[in-house]
């Protein structure tokens, strides 16, 4: 399981990179279906899913609630 999830990581970091560089569309998107399938093949070798590639990243909703909710979006000039 930890050699699909190596490639998975790779795989995503060629993802990445791609984007980054605005390579061809058809390649990018050649590239997330060959992702999706081995997150696919990981999955149903764990079908409780992958908790390694998970992340602690807050959600957007999480964030606002930190920041309080309150965000000035035009200010007004007088």
């Amino acid at each position: 399981m930890e050699a699909i999830e190596q490639r998975i990581k790779e795989q995503g970091d060629l993802v990445r990179s791609l984007k980054s560089k605005n390579a061809d569309k058809d390649q990018i998107s050649a590239e997330v279906a060959t992702l999706k399938a081995l997150k696919d093949e990981l999955t149903a070798l764990n079908p409780a899913g992958p908790s390694s590639l998970k992340t602690d990243k807050p959600k957007k909703d999480d964030d606002k609630k930190v920041k309080g909710g309150f965000t000035l979006k035009n200010a007004k000039v007088n």
